[in-house]
């Protein structure tokens, strides 16, 4: 037969349950904290939208340059350009209205080149003496040039010996030159044979300022008919439209032998 509960042990068992209730109700769970976010956060990684734009026909670099000051300056917004294995890309990560700006402008910039243009090229061959001359017979469009040679080299006098004036078109097969003879100028008294070639050229045209030429394999040689090549010049360069630089010095024994080019690519 169970035992009845005595009113004491109610009691107690009472009280045992009313603390535990009591206990619970004193630890409440903790409430987690909202989310605030930060103004960077909300600048790069809310506001900010990301697009690829296909390059078709100029440079990504120097696109890139130009469309820069499209973008807002904020932190993390960006103008990537890539070109490499026939990709060629612009990476604009800014605000909606940048990227439009820089989309609108990007329509006009990239467009194809123009035609295929025709670039004049004038090689001038001077002869340089140690001993004092009569004067500088040079053309007026090598005064500045001669002014340059007179404060690097050791000549003390220069004179024309030829000049050559080939006009190529662009693209296509570039490879061309020319010949000529300077009568009596060896030692033996064989007319000097003049041989100059260029493999090929490129015209680079920015953006923004003047185009540039990329010439590959300029080639000069000077020989005589019986002692064969006496000097040559042979190099790789690059120069600006209209620019006039100083290819190359040799020496045909007790002259020097120099080149200059110019190149001018006709509207």
């Amino acid at each position: 037969m169970p035992s009845a509960i005595t009113p004491l042990r109610a009691l107690s068992i009472a009280l045992l349950c009313g603390a535990g209730t009591l206990a619970t109700a004193q630890t409440p769970a903790k409430a987690s904290a909202p989310a605030v976010a930060t103004e960077s956060e909300y600048v790069t990684t809310r506001e900010f939208k990301s697009k690829v734009f296909i390059v078709k026909h100029r440079s990504p670099h120097e696109l890139g340059k130009v469309l820069g000051p499209l973008g807002s300056g904020f932190k993390g917004a960006r103008i990537e350009s890539m070109d490499r294995e026939g990709l060629q890309t612009l990476t604009v990560r800014d605000f909606p209205e940048n990227l439009t700006s820089i989309e609108e402008a990007l329509k006009r910039l990239d467009v194809p080149a123009a035609t295929a243009r025709e670039v004049e090229f004038h090689i001038h061959v001077l002869f340089a003496s140690k001993a004092q001359g009569p004067g500088e017979d040079v053309p007026e469009e090598l005064k500045d040039v001669l002014g340059t040679l007179k404060s690097t080299l050791q000549y003390k006098s220069y004179t024309l010996a030829t000049s050559f004036v080939q006009r190529a078109r662009e693209g296509g097969s570039n490879n061309f030159g020319g010949r000529g003879e300077i009568a009596a100028a060896t030692a033996s008294g064989n007319p000097l044979k003049l041989d100059w070639s260029i493999y090929q050229y490129q015209i680079e045209t920015p953006l923004e300022g003047p185009s540039s030429l990329k010439l590959s394999r300029f080639l000069l040689h000077a020989s005589d008919q019986s002692a064969g090549i006496l000097a040559s010049v042979l190099t790789d360069l690059t120069l600006k439209d209209g620019e006039k630089v100083v290819v190359g010095t040799s020496v045909l024994k007790d002259r020097g032998l120099i080149v200059v080019l110019t190149a001018k690519v006709l509207k």
